[in-house]
């Protein structure tokens, strides 16, 4: 008996340590240039940041250079794990400069491009000439794997047409090579 009240006791202690391990989903993340592994925007209006869940070990964000229609790519992603929402960003860039502008361009043709993804798997993704955005590098540290900045597009589904619009967006991940 004893065994059954720890186990339950213990169940419920860690499946209420989410807020300890998620940032507040109220408000979006201050901008930093640390490596604090912050990311956070709206998507008409709503705010999404990156949130765990014990039952998914994966990280919810991730920044890192990755193989994408082979060729080597710079990927942002920021995931809502607990809502089923994704921003992923793509660069077809493997040098990323500091103080430097990048802007998306279609996503199925160019890796230059963003997409969101929400929680019924629509994905809205960047669609030249209407639909685009851009990716502001504020602050990158090549050493100390730290990378800084803003980011905001408009995503288009082609299914219904819609378009979702994602601002606000500032990130200051730490990166993988």
């Amino acid at each position: 008996m004893k065994k059954i009240v720890f186990i339950a006791l213990l169940s419920c202690l860690l499946l209420s340590c989410t807020k300890w391990f998620n940032p507040p989903t109220d408000v979006l993340p201050p901008y930093s240039e640390k490596g604090a592994n912050t990311f956070g925007c709206t998507v008409d209006g709503r705010i999404l940041v990156p949130q765990d869940t014990l039952l998914d070990p994966t990280s919810p964000l991730y920044c890192g250079y990755q193989m994408v229609n082979w060729k080597r790519s710079f990927v942002l992603v920021g995931e809502d794990k607990i809502n089923n929402f994704v921003v992923s960003i793509i660069l077809d860039s493997t040098v990323i400069k500091q103080d430097s502008v990048y802007y998306f361009d279609n996503y199925y043709t160019s890796t230059n491009s963003a997409r969101y993804q929400n929680d019924s798997n629509v994905i809205y993704y960047t669609k030249l000439p209407n639909y685009t955005g851009e990716l502001n590098i504020k602050h990158f540290d090549s050493v100390k794997c730290i990378v800084s900045g803003t980011f905001w597009f408009d995503a288009y589904d082609s299914v219904s047409s819609r378009v979702v619009k994602v601002r606000d967006g500032r990130f200051d991940v730490r990166f993988n090579y």
